[in-house]
């Protein structure tokens, strides 16, 4: 993936330019399908020129995929940040699924369904999904492996099948998410946190400390 934000013989744009421009499709996806947005509506948002996106992006969908990339990629680093944090396992671990739970949940889980949808007819988008759940898969083997080699997690199964059971979960938060509308995000918050709390409970064997506290993160 890329976030060069040009094509080949084309100035690269400025990245003071091109975080701003890639937020507003962001912005647009998380209110309807990206398949719907035009040229037009994203030069409004971001306050550009449709010439200058189509000079620097080529092609709409060029630049939505960009945008998606873009995002999913600050969604690793950020969950990447939490795995790699101090602290025992099973904290990073809860800090983990909390913002599996409840942070940016609406716009994280359109935009991830916005891509699975896609993929179901473009290879371009196929492929994108599965760079995304290789990262995914990645950080919950890494965390339960090192909780299992600490002693905090005890899996019934294997490593492998006990990410991959909180990965299954973590998606059907996202489609739970979407289904449920954007108005039902903040109020629907405390279920979700429950479900994946308990699921994780029964996975790894183990009460995280904090997990019966209710509390509310920033920006749902």
């Amino acid at each position: 993936m890329t976030a060069e934000g040009t094509r080949r013989g084309r100035p690269a744009i400025d990245p003071r330019e091109l975080t701003p421009i890639l937020e507003a499709v962001l912005r647009l996806a998380a209110r309807r399908s990206s398949q719907l947005i035009t040229i037009r509506e994203i030069a409004a948002e971001a306050g550009v020129s449709v010439g200058r996106l189509q000079h620097h992006f080529g092609s709409r969908d060029d630049l939505i995929t960009q945008a998606f990339e873009h995002h999913l990629l600050l969604v690793v680093e950020r969950f990447n940040a939490l795995r790699e944090a101090s602290g025992p396992v099973v904290e990073r671990m809860e800090r983990v699924l909390r913002e599996v739970a409840i942070a940016r949940s609406w716009e994280r889980s359109t935009i991830w369904v916005d891509i699975i949808a896609r993929a179901v007819v473009s290879e371009k988008y196929r492929e994108i999904a599965n760079v995304i759940n290789e990262h995914w898969r990645n950080l919950f083997v890494e965390l339960v492996q090192e909780g299992v080699d600490s002693g905090e997690f005890r899996v019934r199964s294997s490593v492998e099948d006990a990410a991959s059971h909180l990965i299954a979960v973590s998606d059907g938060l996202s489609m739970l998410v979407v289904s449920g509308g954007e108005s039902a995000v903040e109020s629907g918050a405390e279920f979700r946190r429950r479900l994946v709390f308990t699921a994780a409970n029964a996975v790894l064997d183990v009460d995280f400390p904090g997990a019966q506290r209710r509390e509310r993160l920033g920006q749902l």
